[in-house]
């Protein structure tokens, strides 16, 4: 067992489930914008060379239907935001070594739970283990 400190004290801490956030964040915002899923598979650039390369598109798998036989769309960008937490280091070959991420993606357990019927609050107390 390695060395455990508090990171909050419960009231300046929440925990959240990640569906539920980008969910209500969509909602939040569903007259602004336009949700398409699928599955990246990188991105599209001008010819340009270095950093004056710039991205023109997202390249992704559509999602539904027949994922085997599914054609490679894409989606006209000027800016594109990796947001895979640890697991964004997969996306760097789509940058031909323009970006290089010093982290790895480890797959863990997390546990989401409901709020028992009938609490009041619930103990914002987690615990966070080190490998």
């Amino acid at each position: 067992v390695g060395r455990i400190s508090p990171l909050g004290l419960g009231d300046d801490t929440a925990q959240v489930t990640p569906h539920e956030f980008v969910t209500k964040m969509l909602e939040a915002q569903s007259d602004r914008i336009n949700v398409v899923l699928g599955t990246c598979s990188g991105v599209d650039t001008n010819q340009g060379t270095g950093t004056n390369r710039k991205i023109t598109a997202v390249k992704y798998l559509p999602r539904g239907g027949d994922d085997d036989n599914a054609e490679e769309a894409m989606l006209a960008a000027d800016a594109v935001i990796v947001s895979a937490g640890p697991w964004s280091c997969a996306a760097e070959d789509w940058f031909r070594g323009a970006v290089e991420l010093p982290m790895e993606g480890i797959k863990s357990t997390s546990i989401v739970w409901k709020k028992p019927e009938g609490a009041e609050q619930v103990d914002a107390t987690a615990l966070f283990c080190g490998e």
